[in-house]
């Protein structure tokens, strides 16, 4: 695993966070408290395209993890979602045509080249199947669901997987014209939430075939995603396609140990997922932890899963940051404060605009 992100830079940051509780140094520029830009400067990628540069950098970390300095034998796909990372072009260029002022089109021929996907293939020499996914904010957790399903078709003994997302100003600005954005710091699942905190960063994983001989850090249990159908922009308030999206990935509810949930903080989302968590699994934990990273839009089903996969290895759960207060409609306590446990398996959901639900079920190694 490899990851970017408000929480920390790299897996080691991000546990010592999240999960040791010690401060770390603080990889953020907090303008207004209202999103998590990294502030840091990676240098990576062969072109100015941050997206591009926080996936090559988790993907290089996940690499290192699992012990693969050579891709050389083996089939290995790559498989990256993000909903606005690979429009990332020169927002300078596009005030200049919004205005009328007809610049130079050498930015958005470059924009042809910005596929993130297609980059961490040629530079990690991947030779098996290259896709690039853009399904809003269950991004991420489709891309390691596909990527699960090529290993299932043996198209590939190992996939590079996961999703990466950057800010922009007019991504911002019509979260905002939504009335979506927190005024302060997002409080994911407290009775006073008023919004979210947008984010940026990458969760990128190897996925691999059971028989690997490498060994593992967790195992892919199941994928399944569904759709609501319901509106453009707000969930079915009975988490309808939620449900259905559990369902395919084949968990034993009440037998799941914690869920990590997408918890952005604005008021109807967390109203319908946490009915359906409330409902479906009142013997798990839940864990909201947007509150250090933002929503990461496109990658946050990543990023969450990496966080997930962290929690089941280490046996730690996260405060939930932000959470102060029981909402009675929601009726759901997410962790206070790290809690330790013996988990087995979790379930770590996403959910995007146009009703579309996307759930992961995830377990530790054996």
């Amino acid at each position: 695993m490899g990851i970017v992100s408000a929480a920390g830079l790299g897996l080691a940051a991000t546990r010592a966070h999240l999960l040791d509780g010690r401060e770390t140094v603080h990889t953020t520029d907090p303008a207004e408290d209202r999103y998590f830009k990294i502030a840091a400067d990676l240098a990576l990628a062969e072109t100015d395209y941050r997206a591009n540069t926080f996936a090559l950098t988790a993907a290089l970390e996940a690499l290192t993890q699992a012990g693969l300095s050579s891709l050389e034998g083996l089939r290995v796909g790559v498989c990256v979602g993000s909903t606005v990372g690979c429009t990332n072009f020169q927002e300078e260029w596009q005030r200049a045509v919004f205005d009328k002022k007809f610049p130079d089109g050498e930015p958005f021929a470059q924009y042809f080249h910005n596929n993130t996907a297609q980059l961490l293939a040629r530079r990690l020499g991947c030779r098996g199947p290259v896709q690039m996914l853009s399904n809003a904010c269950t991004s991420g957790a489709d891309a390691i669901g596909v990527a699960a399903n090529w290993l299932d078709a043996d198209l590939c003994d190992a996939v590079i997987c996961g999703g990466t997302e950057v800010i922009l100003e007019r991504i911002f600005y019509g979260f905002r014209s939504l009335m979506l954005v927190a005024p302060g710091p997002c409080q994911p699942f407290d009775v006073r939430r008023q919004g979210l905190n947008l984010g940026e960063g990458a969760g990128i994983l190897i996925l691999e075939k059971a028989s690997s001989p490498r060994a593992s850090r967790g195992e892919f249990l199941g994928y399944g995603c569904g759709s609501d159908a319901f509106h453009p922009t707000s969930p079915d308030p009975e988490a309808r396609g939620l449900d259905r999206a559990v369902a395919q990935t084949g968990a034993v509810l009440n037998s799941v140990d914690f869920v990590s949930a997408h918890a952005t903080g604005t008021p109807h989302n967390d109203l319908a997922e946490g009915g359906w968590i409330r409902n479906k699994t009142p013997q798990a934990r839940v864990v909201a932890t947007k509150g250090y990273t933002g929503h990461t839009l496109g990658a946050a089903g990543a990023i969450g899963s990496i966080l997930t996969l962290l929690s089941l290895e280490t046996g730690k759960l996260p405060a939930s940051r932000g959470f102060h207060e029981i909402d009675p409609a929601i009726g759901v306590e997410p962790t206070r404060a790290i809690e330790s446990g013996n988990f087995k398996s979790a379930l770590c959901l996403a959910l995007g605009f146009g009703g579309i639900n996307s759930a992961l079920h995830l377990g530790a190694a054996q």
